[in-house]
């Protein structure tokens, strides 16, 4: 904890921290924009990406833009494979788990009489449990050998050397191919179904998300050259939050007629809120807001606050008029409640340094001076309505 730290070592760590904040340029992470996949949890499916590749490659679905998947996927495995003779075609037939021979899946397999791409979708598996041999038996003829390709498409280059049927798959990286699918959108916008269009940008950045680090090279390299002063800038933030939510409580201690509400284990308000509870009626509180200072911001935000019981009762107090040391706070109606508890009426502060340094006076000092006659006016309220 801060106050328990030697003096001495204190001001040689800080004196070497700040330099460091001070003298390096901290990279700033970018993070990636969220998509849909994300939202629904299925980022990263494999027979999710499958099925949605699968409805962009069938030329004759309600997405209009005709064959740019299956062009797109030509023109990277003719530049994989310039010996082969692959044509466009608008009649393929697309498939999903299509069963092989020896009762394999060929995650999405395009063909024609003649012409068969066999694709096996990797995000984050290997290909160890993957028969290529059985795959490309199972669907393609001899005479169809010189328009056929097996893709096994990863978010990285697949190791497939040393695997039985490898000499006739090639790698094509997620990545690669929904940028080829991108550059070649142009032309097929004019008759595209506008919503499709939405989902395929929208699978683009899935994509991309997936197969781009969170970090970039220089980013790391920040990272292990400057380990221990992050470190210890870590450790100074956490001993930072810690006495913020020391000097709440300490707050709490020191106010006459309120008992400190202890959170369960692993509560989701750990780090933002904490309730000093009425002793003459535990469903009328304090919330003391707190979050924004863990966050960078100077901002304490103070309510009072009703639960069970007592939300309904209060609808009908209507109390004096607001005396002078009431009336910069904010009274939130009732109606708004949030099923078994509600808001009566907040104030939100902007602390100065000084004031987030003697945090539980600054908090003592507002609910003295703004609060607590109303509190009190509430607590005799409930008290005559029991």
């Amino acid at each position: 904890m801060i106050g328990t730290i030697d003096n001495k070592f204190l001001v040689m760590d800080l004196s070497s921290i700040e330099s460091f904040l001070w003298q390096s340029e901290i990279p700033i992470i970018k993070k990636m924009p969220k998509t849909f996949l994300e939202i629904a949890k299925q980022p990263h499916y494999e027979n999710v990406i499958s099925n949605i590749y699968a409805f962009y490659f069938n030329t004759n679905k309600e997405h209009l833009l005709g064959d740019l998947f299956i062009s797109s996927l030509i023109q990277l495995a003719t530049l994989k494979c310039s010996d082969k003779e692959f044509y466009p075609y608008e009649g393929f037939d697309v498939k999903t788990e299509y069963n092989t021979k020896k009762n394999g899946r060929i995650d999405i397999l395009i063909s024609d009489e003649k012409q068969h791409f066999i694709i096996e979708n990797k995000i984050y598996h290997n290909i160890d449990n993957n028969d290529l041999k059985d795959y490309w038996n199972s669907v393609v003829h001899s005479e169809d050998i010189n328009r056929s390709i097996g893709i096994v498409m990863g978010l990285g280059l697949v190791d497939i050397s040393g695997k039985k049927g490898s000499e006739n798959f090639i790698n094509i990286t997620h990545l690669e191919f929904i940028n080829q699918v991108m550059a070649n959108l142009g032309p097929y916008l004019l008759n595209a179904n506008e919503k499709f269009v939405v989902f395929l940008k929208d699978l683009a950045q899935n994509i991309i998300n997936l197969s781009t680090g969170t970090m970039e090279e220089k980013e790391i390299q920040f990272c292990l050259e400057n380990k221990e002063k992050i470190k210890q800038v870590v450790s100074l933030n956490n001993e930072f939050k810690e006495f913020i939510k020391s000097e709440v409580k300490k707050a709490s201690n020191n106010l006459d007629g309120l008992d400190f509400q202890t959170l369960r284990t692993g509560s989701n308000l750990e780090n933002r809120v904490r309730h000093f509870v009425s002793k003459v009626n535990n469903d009328l509180m304090y919330l003391i807001k707190f979050e924004a200072l863990l966050n960078g911001s100077n901002e304490l935000d103070i309510r009072i606050k009703l639960t069970n019981s007592a939300v309904e009762k209060v609808k009908s107090f209507k109390g004096e008029e607001l005396s002078n040391d009431e009336e910069s706070i904010k009274l939130v109606p009732l109606n708004d409640s949030k099923g078994n508890w509600a808001h009566f009426a907040n104030k939100e502060y902007l602390l100065n340094d000084g004031d987030v340094s003697k945090l539980s006076s600054f908090i003592e000092d507002k609910i003295r001076s703004d609060f607590d006659s109303l509190f009190k006016k509430l607590e005799v309220f409930l008290s005559k309505t029991q």
